[in-house]
């Protein structure tokens, strides 16, 4: 969740740029629009309350997962978080990762009913079920290739003329 929390909180910036009329903050990240691009390894740990984990998932649909319930209450709507493993693969699952924004977790939760939460899939690290339980929402599928580098972007998709 910590890598999450980089991304959403570097967009939380660009979003309190944009709400600015003259887009000159003090420490303005960048001009707008804007996409933050980063490469890296991430890891996840298995670990639930119980002291068990009963899920499905890996690393890039986790960050998705925990991205969209910060995305959420920040509510920063516009802004899309894409984590994908570009070696094809992300855990024991036929996704590579998840692309999600800040509307993601209500959408989801509204089309199952709120009988599995955001935050339940979290704790259980079963962000693939949470993914997959909406078909337009599908983690993103994928073959395996031979690299292994993941790739997480977080953009915000508003045009800088309409705010």
């Amino acid at each position: 969740q910590t890598v999450a929390g980089v991304y959403t909180a570097m967009a939380e910036q660009l979003s309190r740029q944009r709400r600015r009329q003259d887009n000159a903050l003090l420490y303005s990240m960048c001009p707008l629009p804007a996409a933050i691009i980063a490469g890296g390894e991430t890891t996840v740990t298995l670990k639930t309350a119980d002291g068990g984990w009963t899920g499905k998932g890996g690393r890039n649909q986790e960050i998705g997962l925990a991205a969209a319930l910060q995305l959420q209450a920040l509510q920063l709507r516009n802004v899309v978080l894409a984590s994908v493993g570009t070696d094809g693969t992300d855990g024991p699952t036929d996704a590579a990762g998840a692309i999600v924004d800040g509307g993601t977790v209500d959408r989801v939760e509204h089309a199952n009913q709120g009988s599995y939460t955001a935050q339940s899939a979290l704790q259980h690290h079963d962000a693939y079920t949470f993914f997959n339980s909406m078909e337009e929402l599908s983690p993103i599928p994928s073959s395996p290739t031979t690299t292994s580098t993941t790739i997480s972007t977080a953009h915000d998709e508003t045009d800088s003329d309409t705010t």
